[in-house]
């Protein structure tokens, strides 16, 4: 243990910035992943990653064919392989194969009460990473971890499907998937994210009807991916399903995802509704708008517009919001 704290150590202490020591920086780091220690292994890979070191990359590529074949001995816990995976999909790794063989990996270990699989993220990983490679059989690998008994995996899925850019196959996967449902309410989020990105808004009936959905945490979630969209286009579509919405927490994700959109047409609505909005109403508002606290000009504005109301209780939370 003393010997890997010191290798570590040694890790940490690398000057990664020092374009001089480039040399023996890469030699340090060679080194590393040659040998067999996973914790070891592991570290390395994510500094290589996170330092987008990219004369690395081959020996990043070579360490995970190397260890694959036995990684459910060899890499314990599965540290290593997700690291290297991960780090392979920052640099842009075009290992199509290794990719692939990696989106299949299933190491069960035991655990207190049963056993969990420690490769979802490393098949999450090496989704996004085939994705990114523009192999034309990468969908067809990615569309089984759709169904993937581990949430995080169905979640780097669906990004890989986005990733892909493949509208044509794309989108009908994300169909399916929503038609399936899914435990997991990110799910949904992700998949709307995912096909306003390949779709545009014209994927907008493809996932209307999730705003009916039984869940009030899948409405939440489509919500909150309609508005980090920042497609305007849609900006009536958040303003008519607030006016129907009878929910309090439903309508208060709806202004959220408004503020968040940046439309002008959603940031109006805000402000009508601090202006002559029923008080909750109002207290909505303003609570979607503190994404925007340290914006004076709106704090002034909506400042004013509740010494009109003569509503204390909303100028005390302005300045609650507007001056953390």
């Amino acid at each position: 243990m003393a010997k890997l704290e010191d290798e570590l150590a040694k890790l940490n202490e690398l000057d990664l910035s020092d374009p001089d020591e480039a040399d023996a920086v890469s030699k340090v780091l060679s080194r590393a992943l040659a040998g067999k220690n996973n914790h070891l292994i592991a570290r390395t890979a994510t500094l290589i990653g996170e330092q987008k070191l990219e004369s690395l990359l081959p020996k990043l590529e070579h360490t995970f064919e190397r260890m694959f074949p036995t990684a459910s001995r060899a890499d314990k816990g599965g540290s290593a392989m997700t690291a290297l995976a991960k780090s392979m999909t920052l640099l842009n790794s075009q290992a199509s194969e290794l990719f692939a063989a990696g989106s299949r990996h299933v190491q069960m270990e035991p655990v207190y009460g049963g056993k969990i699989d420690v490769a979802d993220h490393l098949r999450g990983w090496c989704a996004q990473g085939l994705a990114q490679t523009g192999d034309p059989d990468a969908l067809t690998h990615i569309a089984g971890l759709l169904a993937d008994p581990c949430p995080q995996t169905r979640l780097a899925a669906i990004k890989a499907v986005e990733i892909s850019g493949r509208a044509d196959v794309g989108l009908p996967l994300l169909m399916l998937k929503i038609a399936q449902g899914d435990p997991e309410p990110q799910v949904y989020g992700q998949c709307v994210t995912a096909i306003l990105h390949l779709g545009g808004a014209s994927g907008v009936e493809w996932f209307k009807p999730l705003l009916n959905h039984d869940d009030p945490s899948v409405v939440e979630q489509v919500l909150l991916a309609i508005g980090q969209s920042r497609d305007i286009s849609l900006s009536d579509l958040l303003i008519d399903f607030y006016e129907r919405s009878l929910e309090p927490d439903i309508q208060k994700s709806a202004l959220l995802a408004m503020a968040m959109l940046r439309s002008e047409s959603t940031l109006t609505y805000l402000e009508d509704l601090v202006i002559d909005g029923s008080e909750r109403a109002a207290d909505q508002a303003i609570d979607a708008l503190g994404i925007y606290h340290y914006d004076k000009v709106l704090k002034q504005k909506l400042t004013e517009y509740c010494t009109d109301r003569d509503d204390r209780f909303l100028i005390q939370k302005i300045q609650a919001i507007f001056d953390q």
